[in-house]
């Protein structure tokens, strides 16, 4: 019987860090679009800097967005 209780609540912890990596995911994600959307005022109002744009730009957007992506769409372990 102790051997159950263990397992059950391995289930629960894997199950709770799964969850936080999705809601890790989802956050980059957010912060992802809000990085494009004021990289592209920023273009819009003046031309950003040569390093600011190549550093801070689209490219880190989208690489918050992949990461984001990955993590967030990560299948439910509890689930076979």
């Amino acid at each position: 019987m102790i051997g159950d209780q263990d397992g059950s609540r391995d289930v629960r912890s894997e199950y709770a860090r799964h969850r936080r990596r999705v809601r890790v995911g989802q956050v980059l994600l957010a912060l992802a679009a809000i990085m494009a959307a004021v990289h592209l005022v920023a273009h819009l109002t003046s031309s950003p800097s040569g390093s600011v744009d190549l550093l801070a730009g689209y490219p880190m957007a989208a690489m918050l967005f992949l990461v984001g992506a990955v993590l967030a769409g990560r299948a439910d372990p509890t689930r076979g």
